[in-house]
């Protein structure tokens, strides 16, 4: 795994976390992120190449007492901390993508934790989309499905992971 980017959310925040210009000489992509918004929606979404069509998701929560699965959220990646969670809380969340620079649909895999001290907190999710599209990636973008902020000192980083010449990978 090598870093390719990392972005921290500075002062007054940002609308979105945007990774640009991503080579092409991996394997697979990478995100983990640290994010709290200004919002009430704790969703995060994935756009590719600034695409936000041609993603097919289904996903799985477990909250408080109960779960809920569903493909209502195409491009669904996770969970952040939002304004009603606890104070200066930050959601985890971690993406990965297989096979990013192929001429095949790519494949995504996220899977997040939102911190906060409350019994009906959406403890986990785990999502897998598609996204129908052949072109290579070469930009990535994480928002939140209410268009909130994403606030100051969230982070994100973005590693590419190479396959090792007996074709398995390796972490160098």
């Amino acid at each position: 795994m090598k870093v390719i980017q990392h972005v921290d959310v500075g002062v007054g925040g940002t609308s979105s976390i945007s990774f640009t210009n991503i080579p092409q000489n991996y394997t697979d992509l990478f995100v983990v992120a640290s994010l709290r918004n200004s919002g009430s929606n704790a969703h995060v979404l994935i756009g590719l190449n600034g695409s936000t069509s041609n993603f097919t998701e289904r996903y799985i929560s477990g909250y408080g007492s109960g779960q809920i699965s569903s493909s209502t959220y195409a491009r669904y990646v996770g969970n952040v901390g939002t304004s009603s969670y606890t104070a200066n809380t930050f959601g985890s969340t971690s993406i990965y993508i297989t096979n990013y620079a192929s001429s095949g649909y790519k494949s995504i895999l996220g899977e997040s934790v939102g911190e906060n001290n409350s019994t009906t907190d959406w403890a986990f999710a785990f999502s897998g989309n598609l996204w129908s599209q052949t072109a290579a990636i070469t930009s990535l973008q994480l928002t939140n499905e209410s268009a909130a902020t994403i606030l100051e000192y969230s982070s994100a980083t973005l590693y590419g992971i190479l396959k090792g010449t007996d074709g398995t990978t390796t972490v160098s």
